[in-house]
């Protein structure tokens, strides 16, 4: 923007404005057993920037409103220093955004598993069954401070691709997600697409033990779990006369 007066000073100011349509659009998240998830920061952002657009907190009930733009937004979604971040989210249309998209997730410890993450030992997980956002781009992070793992290099994002949302089970397998580490911030990343179970995990092959509640074998982690030998004896005699 650039103004001027009459005796001739200017002052010329770089900024953005649009103009939209809006909408009311709310969701509501919840636990694996119903119960609500509240205090859930929410973030609405211009894509690819951090220039905040919107912003709310789930309410006691796990509910949230938001009045978007008919246009696409990056949505975080914030556990009190967990993050998972949808890029590149459609709320164009304002009629499929609300029968086709809802977003829905909870944080859970690494203990609620039914079954071991091979090789893993898991801390905490963002589980999500949100609708209309199974193409987009996702990037999930968290915070490790205070876990008691053994080895801070060995943590790593792993996914689960046929999660169950209500049991807390993976009916599919595990993919060991490309993670980097920010050790100032003490946070694990990766990148990923759509929703699912995503858990902070430390990979326990190669710590020179044979943890079977691991799921640790020969087969799989034969740097930790050494074939057992069985060995034989062999012997002769001799003899001699004269």
């Amino acid at each position: 923007y650039t103004a001027n007066d009459t005796t001739g000073n200017t002052v010329s100011v770089k900024d953005w404005f649009e103009v939209y349509k809006k909408y009311s659009w709310n969701t509501s998240l919840t636990n694996y057993d119903g119960s609500p998830e509240s205090g859930v920061n929410v973030t609405f952002f211009r894509p690819g920037t951090q220039t905040v657009l919107l912003n709310n907190v789930t309410n006691l009930n796990g509910s949230i409103l938001f009045d978007p733009n008919e246009r696409f937004y990056d949505v975080l979604l914030d556990f009190t220093g967990d993050k998972f971040l949808i890029k590149n989210l459609s709320f164009v249309n304002p009629i499929s955004s609300k029968e086709n998209l809802s977003l829905n997730f909870y944080r859970t410890g690494g203990s609620s598993l039914s079954k071991i993450i091979p090789l893993f030992r898991p801390f905490v997980g963002i589980a999500s069954d949100s609708k209309g956002i199974l193409l987009n781009p996702t990037e999930v992070t968290f915070n490790y401070s205070g876990y008691g793992y053994d080895s801070v290099n060995q943590l790593k994002i792993v996914k689960c691709h046929d999660w169950n949302y209500t049991s807390r089970d993976c009916f599919g397998s595990w993919t060991v997600l490309d993670s980097s580490r920010d050790s100032t911030e003490k946070t694990v990343s990766a990148k990923s697409t759509g929703s699912s179970a995503y858990f902070l995990s430390e990979n326990k092959c190669g710590n020179g033990a044979c943890e079977t509640n691991y799921g640790e074998t020969t087969t799989n982690c034969p740097a930790d779990c050494k074939p057992v030998s069985t060995g034989g004896s062999s012997g002769g005699s001799s003899g001699g006369g004269s």
